[in-house]
């Protein structure tokens, strides 16, 4: 230690159980946060997604209506107008597709807000092999620390 003290050493299956589930927590957060986005007045939202065959773009308006404009990866524009509700585009090929996302309402006041959640769903979830991953390091650190306890014994040695 820095300051002259010591320290006993950290054993491995506490870091194990450590890495774990912080494995474990961090992949929860990031698949179930969703923070809406708000569009006002004049304002454009644009995302580039790289995306496979079969994997979907999914908008849940809250409020007001959204225009939508998805550049697919061999250059078709696709119009959506007007979407109030929920709307799902399946990618029908491989590549970066550009989804710009603008408030319906023409005028450029600032009260006319639009406010929407999007999710990403892959037809492969690779993300989702955080969630096995975390949980065997979690249990492999665990069952280590549970079959290898070992008794401290504390003894001062006089000469």
């Amino acid at each position: 230690m820095g300051a002259g003290g010591a320290a006993p050493p950290v054993k491995g299956h506490d870091v194990m159980i450590l890495v774990g589930s912080s494995i474990l927590l961090v992949t929860f957060i990031l698949h179930t946060w969703v923070d809406p986005v708000e569009i006002s007045g004049s304002e454009n939202w644009s995302k580039v997604f790289e995306m496979s065959e079969g994997d979907d773009f999914s908008i849940e308006v809250e409020t007001g209506e959204l225009n939508l404009v998805i550049m697919t990866p061999d250059g078709l524009t696709i119009n959506e107008w007007a979407i109030d509700g929920d709307y799902t585009y399946t990618a029908d090929q491989d590549g970066a597709h550009t989804f710009t996302l603008t408030n319906s309402d023409d005028s450029s006041s600032m009260e006319s807000v639009a406010k929407f959640s999007y999710t990403v769903s892959r037809s492969l979830p690779i993300s989702f092999l955080l969630y096995p991953i975390g949980a065997l390091i979690l249990g492999f650190g665990i069952w280590k620390k549970k079959y290898n306890e070992e008794e401290i014994v504390d003894a001062v040695l006089e000469d």
